[in-house]
This record gives C-alpha cells, structure tokens and sequence, in this order.
C-alpha cells in the first residue's frame, strides 16, 4: 500500500475525478456557447441524456461566474428573451395557451438561475440576554404571587390589587412596572 505522502488524492476538488468533471463542465459550457444543443452536447461528451448535459452546464455556470462566462451568459439572456417574446402572445390571449404558460415559467425560471437571482440571503441575527441574580426565596415568593394571578387570570378573576401584590413581591430590580396583563384586568373589575 501506498503511504500518505505519495498516495493519489483521491477525494476533494483536487482529485483526479474533480478535475474531470470540471473540464466536461467546461467543455459543455463552450459548446453551449458555439450553439450546439443540450442533446448534441450530450453525444459529444458523452452524458447519459440531456438533462445531464443541461445539468453539467448549469453547474459549470454557476462553479465558474467568471468573466470568461459572461459571453455565454450574455448569449443565453438573449436566447431566454427571444423564447419570452415568442411566448408572450400565446399567454395574453383569451384564453391563454396553458402549455405556452407552462414553458413561459420554465424559461423564466432557467433565466433566473443564469442570473443568480436564486442565491441565498445571508442573514446576520444576534440575541442578547441579561439576566439579574436573586435570592431563591424572593424568586419562589415571586413565582407564588405571579402563579395566583395567572389562575385567577384563567378564570378571568384577576383584579388590579392581585397584579400589584404580585409586582411587590418581585425582589428589587425585577419588578417591571404595570404590564397589559394589569390594565386589561383592572379594566375588568
């Protein structure tokens, strides 16, 4: 067996398959680009079908947006809006052709992944917590007079007094002044 050091690597984007897989990608965007079908690249390259040859373009479009890429890109766009205004006539007639809808969507669909219009948002959310410390008596008597509110509350009993003498016996710093909760059950008494 081979050692580590002069052991082919096999796995990654270095491997030998990775490499492969890059140029057939190349080659199928080039031949994309000269006008062949997805069907005539197939053959040439040797996919199994044309959806994999549509596959291999589109993966080598969007490995590879580079500028080398935006002729094709640019050739694409206008091969898109040539289909688009073809298209147009038969889905604003009354009634439209369901078919041309169909194929309207999906070459829209196809111009919006050329475009990256389908990349992900990065989104960046922070959260902040603060706690304030307590005896663990002041916290049970605290949890006692909020818990009797909330029963009351359920049964809609709750009174302005109840909120107050549970707000009094939150230990210093916590207490939190009236709530909805207080207001909405002293409107009730």
């Amino acid at each position: 067996m081979a050692s580590r050091a002069t052991r082919p690597n096999r796995r990654g984007a270095a491997s030998p398959a990775a490499i492969e897989r890059a140029a057939r990608e190349r080659d199928a965007i080039e031949l994309r680009r000269a006008g062949h079908s997805f069907e005539s690249i197939a053959a040439e390259l040797g996919f199994a079908n044309r959806g994999a040859a549509y596959k291999a373009v589109q993966r080598g479009l969007s490995r590879w947006m580079r500028e080398a890429d935006e002729d094709l890109r640019t050739m694409e766009l206008a091969r898109t809006d040539l289909m688009i205004s073809r298209l147009q006539p038969l889905v604003d007639r009354d009634p439209p052709d369901l078919a041309a809808v169909q194929t309207l969507l999906r070459v829209m669909d196809y111009r919006a992944r050329i475009c990256g219009l389908y990349a992900p948002a990065k989104y960046q959310v922070g959260v902040a917590v603060a706690v304030k410390a307590a005896s663990d008596t002041s916290m049970l008597d605290a949890f006692d007079a909020w818990q009797g509110v909330i029963a009351r509350a359920a049964g809609l009993e709750a009174t302005a007094a109840d909120a107050q003498d549970a707000q009094l016996a939150l230990p210093s710093g916590l207490a939190t002044g009236s709530s909805t909760h207080d207001r909405d059950a002293g409107a009730t008494s």
